[in-house]
């Protein structure tokens, strides 16, 4: 497995323990998500979008974005403090 192959899993198992933390079936967060059950299954495996659906998957279960998705923050927000709060402005 690539390095870039063991980074998505490990992304996809952070969405997923987000979302049982937050007490959420697939089911629930998809719906949540407006997407398909098959595409979080997905993301979860560490494949697909994982970046593009991390805001919002932080929003709905209430985790830091940077924890879920270090890549979709940039280090430029880092730098500033920002990563953690994202989620909680709809940014």
């Amino acid at each position: 497995m690539s390095a870039a192959g063991a980074g998505n899993r490990e992304l996809g198992s952070r969405i997923a323990e987000a979302r049982r933390a937050a007490s959420l079936s697939q089911r629930s967060l998809s719906d949540r998500l407006g997407i398909s059950l098959w595409a979080l299954d997905q993301l979860e495996q560490g494949r697909g979008d994982l970046a593009l659906h991390a805001p919002a998957i932080a929003r709905v279960t209430q985790r830091p974005l940077d924890i879920l998705a270090p890549a979709a923050v940039g280090p430029e927000l880092h730098q500033r403090g920002l990563a953690g709060r994202l989620e909680l402005s709809g940014a």
